[in-house]
């Protein structure tokens, strides 16, 4: 961009920063108004290409060569920003077998109505990770390397955390059913035959929203 004096005034009409120099030197001032700082020009030119597209005229005519200025285009539409889901579920999956795990990460990250905030592998860590998450829902095995989900379920209960718990076990018997229903779960399901139903088991126990 190297415009005259007249080149100038003709873009300051139309709202666009100009600078206009002569030939030679820049440290040389070649007539009133012309002499500009290397660092002006630079600031110049990254305005002027912020402001073209919105500032130049789009038609040309033969008998004006440029239309009247306009503002910078806007652009309607109805379509809205995607927001945070708040009505999902947070669940905790406890579970010691990984591929286990993994199936239900994935069940979970099918359905836009669950959000999976943590994981553990034992007793001790999800007693940790249940009160670090504070989540809403719990996939609970039975079997864990240094305990039994049972303790979970003691303690979820002690502590008095309202949460929706499914137990998971390869031995649902009845005893064991009875037991965990005992100390609040909504489900105990065959992990080898009804994970898919676990989705079905907390949306179904989830609470509805409050009428008044």
């Amino acid at each position: 961009m190297r415009p005259g004096l007249l080149e100038t005034r003709f873009y300051a009409a139309y709202g666009i920063p100009a600078f206009a120099y002569g030939p030679g030197l820049l440290t040389v001032s070649h007539g009133p108004n012309e002499f500009v700082p290397i660092p002006n020009i630079a600031q110049c030119v990254a305005i002027y290409a912020l402001t073209a597209v919105g500032r130049l005229p789009t038609k040309v005519s033969a008998v004006r060569p440029f239309s009247e200025p306009h503002g910078s285009p806007k652009v309607k539409s109805s379509a809205k920003l995607p927001q945070e889901n708040k009505s999902q579920m947070k669940v905790f999956i406890v579970e010691d077998a990984p591929q286990t795990r993994q199936e239900l990460v994935e069940l979970f990250a099918a359905e836009k109505s669950f959000e999976v905030v943590g994981q553990a592998g034992s007793v001790h860590e999800a007693l940790t990770g249940i009160e670090a998450t504070g989540p809403e829902a719990v996939t609970l095995d039975i079997s864990l390397p240094d305990g039994s989900g049972i303790e979970v379920l003691k303690h979820i209960r002690k502590r008095g955390w309202d949460l929706c718990v499914v137990v998971l076990t390869g031995n649902p018997y009845e005893g064991l059913r009875a037991k965990c229903q005992q100390l609040g779960a909504v489900a105990v399901l065959d992990k080898f035959n009804g994970l898919a139903q676990t989705v079905r088991a907390l949306l179904d126990a989830r609470p509805g929203p409050e009428t008044t």
